[in-house]
């Protein structure tokens, strides 16, 4: 059995494959169910989020700006979308928390201040030796100082590096599940996960955008994803024009697995729980494209939603014998274990966790102990 070593950050294992970076850490799978500790963390971070409205959401917009030579700016706020969501559970967004305006024109600014350098040098007294020194002074000064100045990035660059920079810390990592909690049976999830690399994807203006989790670009390509490509564009309002998902990408089966789903159609999903984003994943996608079967441009890859189960015994026992029967059309190398009322938090969250699947008759086996346990009240 491999070490969880393997999912270090990107490291390179077995085959010289990259694999997905859930964690930041190492851990054992010990199957124990007591850590106080751990409880008290999950409690902490379930709390914490209920009293606070994160402030993510400033981050989101700057990321999703226009990336044309459009001046006009990015107004991510949420319409009808939000209603429907907020009709089917009670749920409310405030528009006052994701109002936004944002300039891309500071190179503009850049330049005025340059041609202000140049007309600092006045003369009081045109023929006053001593003040003409002086100036001859100021002026090589100042041009020494425009010889040490790095060369400027286009605008087109800037908003780049500034995306890069947000989206290196756009993803939420998993803890190695080193115990079991409490009430893992009724209040979480499982996902079943192959090894491919963690990625982030972002469709917007008639492109798909992967990038892996230090923000830098993979591959450009065109999706069948809203806005993804030129053949599945939509109208609408241009704030509301793109999608954001976390996801695992699999280059040599050409295949892109959706993990989580945080913005759909400029609806963002941060703020919501895991079942509510994982039930929003698979219906956006089945009611909006065939994606799996379909590719555009002759561009191979396809998108597929992860298979998620319930977490009791009889749910991982379902799961232990799809997999044997090949009816998870992937291979499954990890699970996956959602917190159902965590949010989509950036960083290590002990509401997300993860095993080997290799481990799952470990789990099996002290989830039905602690059945038993519990039954014959002993």
């Amino acid at each position: 059995m491999d070490s969880l070593s393997a999912l270090l950050g990107t490291s390179k294992i077995r085959d010289d494959r990259d694999y997905h970076n859930f964690t930041h850490r190492v851990g054992s799978f010990k199957a124990t169910s007591k850590d106080d500790g751990l409880e008290r963390r999950i409690k902490y971070s379930l709390e914490k989020q209920k009293e606070r409205r994160r402030n993510l959401i400033s981050q989101v917009r700057s990321i999703i700006s226009p990336t044309n030579n459009n001046t006009e700016t990015l107004d991510t706020s949420v319409d009808s979308t939000n209603a429907e969501c907020n009709s089917m559970e009670g749920n409310e967004l405030s528009n006052t928390d994701i109002s936004f305006n944002d300039s891309l024109n500071d190179q503009s600014i850049d330049f005025e201040i340059d041609d202000q350098d140049d007309n600092l040098m006045t003369f009081d007294k045109p023929y006053n030796n001593n003040n003409y020194n002086n100036n001859n002074n100021s002026k090589s000064k100042n041009k020494k100082k425009k010889n040490k100045r790095k060369p400027k990035k286009s605008g087109k660059e800037e908003r780049e590096s500034k995306q890069v920079e947000l989206f290196s810390n756009h993803l939420m990592l998993a803890e190695p599940m080193e115990e079991i909690p409490t009430h893992f049976e009724e209040e979480w999830v499982v996902m079943c996960a192959p090894s491919a690399k963690r990625c982030i994807v972002v469709a917007q203006n008639d492109n798909t955008t992967i990038r892996n989790p230090d923000g830098e670009i993979i591959m450009e390509i065109n999706s069948l994803l809203p806005y993804g490509s030129a053949k599945s564009r939509e109208p609408g309002p241009l704030r509301n024009q793109h999608v954001i998902l976390d996801c695992l990408l699999d280059e040599q089966s050409h295949r892109i697995f959706i993990m989580d789903v945080l913005s759909w159609k400029g609806f963002l999903l941060y703020d919501y729980d895991s079942d509510f984003r994982f039930f929003w994943r698979d219906q956006k996608l089945s009611e909006t494209f065939n994606i799996q079967k379909q590719v555009v441009n002759d561009n191979p890859y396809s998108f597929h939603s992860l298979y998620y189960y319930e977490s009791d015994c009889k749910s991982l026992e379902s799961l232990r014998s799809d997999v044997n029967q090949k009816k998870v059309p992937y291979p499954v190398d990890y699970l996956l274990f959602y917190h159902k009322q965590s949010h989509y938090e950036f960083g290590v969250t002990p509401l997300f966790s993860f095993i080997q699947y290799s481990d799952v008759d470990i789990l099996i086996s002290e989830l039905q102990k602690k059945s038993t346990t519990v039954s014959t009240g002993n």
